[in-house]
């Protein structure tokens, strides 16, 4: 091999390194938010998780002492009216919370799907 063609061939192996950090770089920057987006997510659905495992906590409680209310046949009703209220509310909560994370789920999924879609266009351009 002639020295002028084993120099272009040098040239040309330090440019395609350098294009696959560049593009291994992008990859690690996109990954990092995704990942940032993604523990975010998690610390609203787990503090959502928390919210909801208190108020099912303390419905338990009203339940209790309603029942124990019954047990001694003195049924109030008010307090009954109460907990139906709250069970409602609860549930609106819950359903509100579900599709909350519905749409998570969805975006993030979309997003997994651009970055593959980037992914797989970057890979068919170093092809051509």
């Amino acid at each position: 091999m002639e020295p002028s063609s084993l120099k272009k061939s040098i040239e040309n192996i330090k440019l395609n390194l350098k294009f696959y950090e560049k593009i291994i770089d992008e990859k690690k920057q996109k990954n990092e938010t995704l990942n940032k987006l993604l523990y975010e997510r998690n610390k609203q659905i787990i503090e959502m998780n928390r919210r909801i495992e208190y108020l099912i906590q303390e419905q338990k409680y009203e339940i209790i002492e309603i029942i124990q209310s019954i047990n001694k046949d003195n049924i109030d009703k008010e307090l009954l009216r109460q907990l139906v209220e709250k069970y409602n509310s609860n549930l609106e909560l819950a359903d509100e919370y579900s599709h909350l994370i519905n749409n998570e789920k969805k975006e993030d999924l979309e997003q997994f799907d651009i970055i593959s879609n980037e992914d797989k266009n970057i890979a068919e351009n170093e092809r051509k």
